[in-house]
């Protein structure tokens, strides 16, 4: 019997070429370059309601201090999970104005 053998690291290679160039924010005048998809690592920094964490995979650990500075709100920062990567995880700026 063939011992199986799945290289995620050529699936995960072909996954981001198929979805082309990584989507960015701007965030008190710097661009920031977001990964092409949510972080499996995401979930856990969620789970603990660890911001900086979250902050770090998304934006890199050099951004937590300027968007913290920047005042990014938590509104804010689901929108760009709702634009960017089209995943509501709670209330954004667009529900509440009914």
């Amino acid at each position: 019997m063939e011992k199986k053998v799945v290289n995620l690291d050529e699936r995960m290679a072909a996954r981001r070429e198929a979805l082309g160039e990584a989507p960015e924010v701007i965030v008190g005048g710097k661009t920031y370059t977001l990964p092409p998809e949510i972080p499996l690592g995401l979930a856990v920094f969620g789970q603990a309601n660890d911001l900086e964490g979250i902050l770090q995979t998304m934006f890199g650990a050099d951004a937590v201090k300027p968007i913290l500075a920047a005042g990014i709100t938590e509104k804010e920062l689901l929108t760009v999970f709702a634009e960017v990567y089209g995943v509501d995880l709670g209330e954004s700026p667009a529900s509440t104005d009914s």
